[in-house]
């Protein structure tokens, strides 16, 4: 190894040089402490042998110097040359950072020994700084990865947001309003609208298991899928002895063939609940399907409620499942609500749930008022259930409102 040795005794710099350098190691000499530290800040020094009592800078503010300023990456082991022998010049020795001492005059044998010792230490410092690079190298891998995952993230988080509806305007004589509140960046619900013709309304609101990637894959697969025009290929490519524009306004057709071409390709244990409604809205005369996803809600002018639907099986899980439809009829000024599982069963703090029955009751104390505020009510009221910002920082499932109101007269 390379030894720097520092000494204003020429006599004691040639002999260590010369016992140093039997012994296979590499030396330089410095005659003062201001040389060394010069040597130090230029050359890859492994070992430091220094006198204590030194001209410009004593071998203990050497020390010093050495492990407060030196920026390098390479530990140096120093070992201290003195006549001091009291206990206070050791600690105070020590204390400065020094790793041994040899008392002069010096000792071919004891040099020998504390070298070894030495070079036990600095193998040891060499391990750890291998671990250490190879820790920074896995740590800048491992961000680097995670930054590439995130930027894919948000780039998914875009294209999700990009499939929400960009108005609730359409050409037709009802108030649409809609609520979403991800539980995380990329969400498994999933909602839409669209007029099927000059009267009817079509509207639908998914909910797939899970969170992440995988369900957010499958929500923008539904998305496409759901929207008129794929819909209309994907009915007439899987029956075609089917009418198309009959078929296209079944609700419980459309999720049946949903569950009969999904779990043809579906590897991977995933399924979703959904409601798929169609609604005249001339007449508010209206069918819906429900595949285990929670109750439709009509909430009458007059305060009434009704809940809608059969239950039915999510999709993605039994090969035979059968969905049927179910009617029902709007009033001008009645609301039809639907809704995700992450509002009813929302916990508080003590794991009690939302329930249905507390959603009923916005509805109702919020009759009076539009629908989009009668929506925001509910997001309020399940926000402050689940102590959102309180004791909670965010929901554990995703959130979804979809709600239609037949224009009053």
């Amino acid at each position: 190894m390379k030894i720097l040795i520092v000494d204003d005794d020429q006599s004691v710099c040639l002999y260590l040089k010369n016992v140093l350098e039997k012994w296979g190691h590499q030396t330089v000499i410095c005659f003062d402490g201001e040389a060394a530290w010069q040597v130090l800040q230029t050359e890859s020094i492994h070992l430091l042998l220094t006198d204590w009592m030194m001209p410009k800078l004593s071998g203990v503010e050497l020390c010093q110097r050495v492990r407060s300023d030196l920026e390098s990456a390479q530990y140096v082991y120093v070992i201290l040359l003195t006549a001091k022998d009291s206990n206070d010049d050791l600690v105070t020795g020590f204390e400065s950072g020094a790793d041994d001492y040899i008392s002069k005059p010096v000792s071919s044998k004891e040099l020998k020994v504390r070298l070894k010792a030495g070079q036990r230490v600095l193998k040891l410092e060499r391990e750890l700084l291998e671990k250490n690079n190879q820790l920074k190298s896995a740590h800048n891998k491992i961000k680097q990865n995670y930054q590439r995952i995130k930027n894919d993230i948000n780039a998914a988080v875009k294209i999700q947001q990009a499939l929400l509806p960009k108005s609730t305007n359409i050409e037709l004589p009802v108030n649409i309003s809609w609520d979403y509140r991800p539980a995380d960046e990329l969400a498994g619900d999933l909602f839409g609208f669209y007029p099927l013709d000059d009267v009817h309304l079509a509207l639908y609101l998914i909910d797939v298991s899970g969170h992440g990637v995988p369900a957010a894959m499958l929500s923008v697969y539904l998305n496409k899928m759901l929207c008129p025009e794929k819909c209309s290929e994907f009915i007439y490519y899987e029956n075609s002895h089917v009418n198309t524009s009959s078929c296209f306004r079944d609700p419980a057709a459309i999720i049946q063939l949903l569950n009969e071409n999904f779990l043809d390709d579906n590897d991977e244990i995933i399924y979703f609940t959904m409601v798929y409604a169609i609604v005249n809205t001339q007449t508010g005369d209206g069918t819906l399907c429900q595949a285990g996803h929670p109750y439709p809600i009509v909430a009458r002018q007059n305060g009434a409620m009704d809940i809608l639907g059969q239950g039915g099986h999510p999709v993605g899980l039994i090969d035979d499942a059968h969905y049927s439809n179910v009617n029902f009829h709007l009033n001008p000024g009645d609301r039809f609500l639907l809704y995700s599982d992450g509002i009813t069963e929302c916990c508080d703090h003590n794991d009690s749930l939302y329930e249905l029955q507390r959603l009923q009751a916005v509805l109702q104390q919020s009759s009076q008022q539009t629908l989009k505020q009668s929506l925001n009510n509910i997001v309020t009221s399940v926000e402050q259930w689940h102590g959102l910002g309180v004791w909670s920082d965010s929901f554990a499932d995703d959130i979804s409102l979809l709600g239609v109101e037949i224009k009053p007269y």
